[in-house]
């Protein structure tokens, strides 16, 4: 069995003590014609916290390692987006910095080593690359 790892959402302050069972993509930019982006480490979620994260709506998010996990808002179109990333806070649409310093280019139909990881993973090979 594989090992997912354990879920990054925080309840009453500290880090879910569940392994996951499913790992959420990070988007921080996507363009649709070109079908290049800029992408973050997968989210790892339990069970629990990947319903609550099916069940957002619009601007609700909640609160993981690092920042806060939710839909992009895009101003152009002034519509939410079906693409998510991680938030320095609940409202602002600023990107949460210690996910931002592990961002890579992202090509549609490409998947990369970096395409897999989750966020501890990412951590991770940043300290052993030091």
């Amino acid at each position: 069995m594989t090992d997912w790892g354990r879920c990054i959402a925080i309840v009453d302050g500290r880090r879910c003590k569940l392994g996951a069972r499913a790992h959420c993509p990070v988007t921080f930019a996507w363009d649709p014609i070109k079908g290049v982006g800029i992408g973050g480490p997968h989210v790892p979620l339990c069970s629990v916290h990947n319903s609550k994260h099916w069940r957002l709506k619009g601007g609700e998010r909640f609160r993981i390692i690092g920042g806060w996990y939710g839909y992009i808002w895009n101003s152009q179109a002034k519509v939410w987006t079906v693409l998510q990333s991680v938030f320095r806070s609940r409202t602002s649409h600023k990107y949460a910095d210690a996910w931002w310093s592990l961002r890579f280019n992202t090509e549609f139909g490409v998947f990369t080593a970096k395409d897999r990881q989750t966020f501890d993973e990412a951590r991770a090979a940043l300290k052993r690359a030091a």
